[in-house]
Order: structure tokens, then sequence, then C-alpha cells
């Protein structure tokens, strides 16, 4: 069946401190990003802002997932969770995008840059995305100061293992093989005929008596 190949809530996460390998080992990120509330009513979320940044690029965060291997799987599917904050007079967009190569090229998948509540997203990563070892999800806000921000949370990348998709099709095999079997056998039944007659008929010394005709009729 369906199997969670990534899974990331941030509940681990230091509230007001940047993303470590520490806390949050399954992200790199660059900016400050840090753990938040953000109105979650599911507990701590990632909190990318575009405030002012020690290093360039200023006013930009990004948060990237270390590698994900979706090897021997397909149909690959991203969720996540999205809140963002975009006052008027301070533009920003929040980019959501994903690479099957470990980051040598990205697929867009969604730009926001206006206000939105809490919403869940979903995509479907296929074909791209089936059987590889490095795929990466990255978010990434720029803006214009610290009241922009974009709350990312709940990220779980599934996947359909080849041997549901087997069974699957073996099922169906044996289905029709079931059905072909039943109406083969309904025209075998219908196609034999017989024909027995045990009339006995005397006339003077002759008699005439007994009449078998049999049938078999099987043109399937």
């Amino acid at each position: 069946g369906t199997s969670t190949l990534f899974s990331e809530n941030f509940n681990s996460a230091k509230l007001d401190t940047e993303f470590s390998n520490i806390y949050t080992p399954k992200w790199d990120q660059s900016g400050g990003v840090q753990g938040s509330y953000g109105g979650n009513p599911y507990g701590k979320a990632a909190d990318l802002d575009a405030g002012s940044n020690l290093y360039p690029p200023d006013h930009t965060e990004v948060l990237t997932s270390k590698n994900v291997s979706t090897l021997g799987y397909h149909s690959i599917t991203l969720k996540y969770d999205r809140r963002v904050i975009a006052p008027l007079g301070a533009p920003m967009t929040l980019t959501v995008d994903y690479s099957p190569n470990g980051g040598s090229t990205w697929t867009t998948l969604e730009v926001v840059s206006t206000s939105s509540p809490w919403t869940n997203k979903t995509w479907s990563l296929s074909p791209s995305a089936d059987n590889v070892s490095q795929l990466k999800i990255r978010f990434s806000i720029v803006g214009t100061d610290g009241t922009d921000h974009a709350y990312i949370d709940n990220v779980p990348v599934t996947g359909v293992s080849p041997e549901h998709i087997l069974k699957i099709i073996m099922k169906k095999i044996l289905l029709s093989t079931a059905l072909i079997l039943l109406v083969s056998g309904a025209l075998v039944v219908g196609g034999t005929g017989a024909f027995f007659s045990d009339t006995e008929i005397s006339t003077g010394n002759t008699f005439s008596a007994g009449a078998i005709d049999l049938k078999i009729d099987n043109t399937s």
C-alpha cells in the first residue's frame, strides 16, 4: 500500500531559535528559519520571515529538506500546511519547489504573494520523483521586512510500492480467469442435448421400440 517516506511536524524545533541539526536534523536552512506556533492549531511550525539577515541575500529565508529516498516507490505525493502573512506595503513571495536530483534542477509547485490562513496543499511529484535517491523539498521567502511571514507544518512525502501494484494486477487477472471459466462452463452445459424414446409399438408380429439420440455440441 501507501508508505510514508518522509514526515515532519516540527514539534522538535525550539521556539524562536534557528533550526539546527540538533533539533531539526531533516532540514537545512539559511537566513534564520525558526520554530514558532504562528497561530498553528497543531503545534509548532517552521517560521520563515523576511527580516534583515546578517549575511546576504537579505530579506530571504530558505528551508530545504535533506535528501529523501523514493527508491522502489512510485506515485510520490507531497503534502504540507501553510499560512502566509503579507501585509500591505510589504510585498513578499513564498515559493515551494522540489528537486528529484539533489538540487541540480528545481520544479516550482506554487508561488504565493498574498496573505492566506492555514491551508493544506497536496501535490503529485510523479513521475519525475519516482524511484530516486535524492528528492529535496524547498520552501523559500523573499520579502520586505520582518512583518512578512510564511509558516510551514506537517510535511509528509508518501509513495506506493511496486509490490502493491503487482498485487492489484494479479487480483484482476484471477478475477478475469474465474469469469472466463464460469462463462465456458455455462456454454458447455447449454450445448449438451439428449433425446430418449421408450415407446413400444406392436403391429401384428412387428415391434418398434427404443430410440436414443445423444448430441454433444460445444463450439466454444
